[in-house]
């Protein structure tokens, strides 16, 4: 099946699983998405978040940040490193109404129940 094909028939089954969950919160437009790969499958969905959803997260993360710890090579425990700079934290699963409704939209968009994914 060539790349077309594939990706039309990806938007159809898209359009089906949402007129089916219409009851949800999760309001999904397709034409705003971008295929970039297909080999691994990616997509870029502008403005998949509201800015109210995107602060919430914000909110939620700013207290809870920690720094991102590299594996060390010999004990293999976690320590921090001058080569990563990043900061990290989970949000719990269906930690309030904003949170579930983004994992709803998320749920829609991959097609995967709420129970197979990992937390945000």
């Amino acid at each position: 099946m060539n790349n077309s094909l594939q990706f039309a028939r990806f938007f159809f089954l898209f359009i089906i699983t949402f007129v089916r969950e219409s009851s949800s919160s999760a309001i999904i437009n397709p034409s705003k998405a971008k295929q970039i790969s297909w080999k691994p499958r990616a997509f870029v969905y502008e403005g998949f978040l509201t800015d109210e959803e995107c602060n919430h997260l914000i909110s939620l993360a700013k207290s809870e940040l920690k720094r991102s710890a590299v594996a060390d090579n010999e004990s293999g425990n976690s320590k921090t490193s001058e080569v990563r700079t990043s900061s990290g934290m989970f949000i719990p699963k269906a930690k309030d109404p904003i949170v579930s409704g983004i994992e709803e939209k998320i749920a829609t968009w991959t097609f995967l129940p709420k129970v197979s994914r990992f937390i945000l």
